[in-house]
């Protein structure tokens, strides 16, 4: 390749002492020689050039082979990477967070006891008649219930001898029998009887003035590179262009030279 031409309008020259003088301008490129394009067009102008300095552009970078008298264009080759970047996450800890109920606070129960612990006043089903058969409780009146309804549930009869049994499941049926399957001491009872399930008790919490949690510092959690670690950068190495690259993009590349006139 020849040399680089210089662009006339950026140029510009400036006569540093008797024999010392410095040139600026512009350079633009062809296609690339393998070790460098000539660099005469700048080193011409001067005796003797002592230094060349050339600006950074557009990805590439710039060097001057003063021995041989001719100007090297490198690129970044290869990619940036990041050290322990094996598959982890990390916690972010919940701060309470300036709130209405203050930055630190508690929710506490306040409310009513229940008085039993069943609702024995309002059951969910009732009726009376029960014949058991094995661990299978059938009421003799006709009860409508879905699938399960009462699982969970308590079957109390109405006599005090016969025990109190856990209901597990229930058949679906509509205006007819149900069959109650329970855990307990299955017992036929022909007095009414109630199916009740555990009361829930009446009251609030505690400071429950609106308010927010903000979200707290990031921490590190377990992983797979340790619960603490740190991502070392690899930096990318720069390579000469290879030979015939067309650098005619580079139209406007700056530089400075030095010499003795």
């Amino acid at each position: 390749m020849a040399a680089p031409t210089l662009t006339k309008d950026m140029y510009r020259s400036e006569r540093i002492s008797r024999n010392l003088a410095c040139l600026t301008g512009s350079l633009a490129f062809g296609a690339y020689e393998s070790n460098g394009v000539d660099s005469s067009s700048i080193t011409g102008y001067f005796k003797t050039c002592l230094q060349m300095l050339i600006e950074p552009c557009s990805g590439y970078l710039f060097d001057w082979d003063k021995t041989n008298n001719k100007i090297k264009v490198y690129w970044s080759s290869g990619t940036p990477t990041l050290s322990n970047e094996n598959a982890h996450t990390h916690a972010v800890a919940l701060d309470s967070g300036a709130s209405a109920a203050g930055a630190s606070h508690n929710h506490a129960f306040t409310g009513t006891a229940p008085v039993s612990d069943l609702e024995l006043a309002t059951p969910a089903f009732s009726g009376t008649g029960l014949t058991a058969s094995g661990q299978n409780m059938t009421t003799t009146d006709n009860q409508t219930m879905t699938s399960n309804q009462c699982a969970g549930m308590w079957l109390i009869p109405a006599t005090g001898a016969t025990p109190v049994m856990l209901i597990l499941s229930n058949t679906a049926v509509t205006a007819a029998p149900a069959v109650l399957t329970v855990q307990g001491a299955a017992a036929t009872d022909a007095g009414a009887y109630k199916i009740v399930k555990a009361l829930a008790p009446v009251g609030t919490n505690a400071a429950e003035a609106t308010h927010t949690h903000a979200s707290g510092t990031l921490a590190d959690a377990a992983s797979d590179v340790g619960s603490a670690h740190t991502h070392t950068a690899t930096a990318e190495t720069a390579v000469e262009v290879n030979n015939g690259y067309n650098l005619a993009a580079l139209t406007a590349v700056k530089f400075i030279a030095v010499g003795l006139m």
